[in-house]
């Protein structure tokens, strides 16, 4: 049986929970990603969480926001 680690994206692009929603969309739109891992830091790369896409539409759509590219 396959395992996860034999079809994971092994050094994925990540963002820092600083890091604004808008510019995580873009990052998303230009990786043609629907999640982005959320770091600790650049150096340590501890992972926090995710964010995915469903997360901005779910999330943000509904409060009015909508990223400007």
């Amino acid at each position: 049986m396959t395992k996860c680690s034999e079809i994971m994206t092994k050094n994925p692009v990540c963002c820092l929970g600083a890091d604004s929603v808008v510019e995580v969309a873009k990052l998303m739109k230009d990786q043609d990603v629907g999640s982005i891992p959320v770091i600790e830091n650049k150096l340590t790369k501890i992972l926090l969480g995710i964010v995915t896409d469903r997360d901005l539409a779910l999330k943000l759509s509904p409060k009015g926001v909508i990223p400007k590219w």
